[in-house]
């Protein structure tokens, strides 16, 4: 897998690397000095076509001296936004499998959405920043944030992906990344399959709690995360014995 880059020329006269997708341009990563030299652009070229993820492509030019460690950190920052809620999805659904590290090559934070395909999330800034300011105060220690639209809207496009990494068709992806929606920020996101959620809910229950008479949700349970960990394998399974 490499990292798909292109050069554009600022007004200044430095080289800009942008990331691209399918020939598309999607937003710039940093500028290289205008006395940039031609091997200073092979060894950015090499390390696009050698790294797996963004981060680590942004790591290697740190290292190769193309920006300081600043730059990087406000770099890592602006590209992988929604690390800390991927990480979170990422450990409430170990007992199903690893979703892996964070996909910056696949989640896109861009002014204007363009094309993509269903195996990529593409989110306008007001979204995502609306979401980040509703975690933010869930994380310190305001459940009800998660009551938020914003976060609700991120929510099922990420959860659409991590069903994916666990295995799950584009198909019943959606329906696991509507059910996530609903455990964690209680929103529907209103696709017309709400009799296959409720079932997804029932043997989510069954697997955390032993009976469907309870419910959590994370936005007023705290301990959702770990309650729902088995429930996550469940869930995975029925929905592969529906495709």
């Amino acid at each position: 897998m490499a990292i798909e880059i292109g050069w554009q020329t600022s007004a200044e006269g430095s080289s800009e690397v942008w990331l691209m997708n399918r020939g598309q341009w999607v937003c710039k990563l940093f500028q290289q000095s205008p006395d940039a030299s031609r091997d200073d652009r092979a060894i950015v070229k090499e390390w696009a076509d050698k790294s797996d993820a963004l981060d680590e492509f942004l790591e290697m030019m740190h290292l190769e001296g193309m920006f300081d460690l600043e730059t990087l950190r406000r770099l890592l920052s602006e590209h992988a936004p929604l690390r800390g809620i991927w990480e979170r999805l990422r450990e409430l659904c170990s007992e199903a499998g690893d979703i892996g590290e964070y996909p910056a090559t696949h989640i896109f934070v861009v002014p204007q959405p363009f094309p993509h395909e269903e195996t990529q999330a593409v989110f306008p800034q007001e979204y995502v920043s609306g979401a980040l300011e509703a975690w933010s105060h869930y994380e310190a220690g305001a459940l009800d944030a998660l009551r938020s639209p914003n976060l609700g809207m991120v929510l099922g496009k990420i959860g659409a992906l991590v069903g994916q990494r666990l295995g799950l068709e584009v198909g019943p992806s959606v329906h696991f990344g509507d059910w996530l929606v609903e455990a964690i920020t209680g929103w529907s996101m209103g696709h017309g399959n709400d009799r296959t959620i409720a079932r997804m809910e029932t043997v989510a229950l069954e697997a955390a709690y032993g009976n469907d008479n309870l419910r959590g949700r994370a936005f007023y349970t705290p301990t959702f995360w770990a309650d729902y960990r088995p429930a996550i394998p469940a869930v995975v399974a029925y929905l592969q014995e529906l495709s």
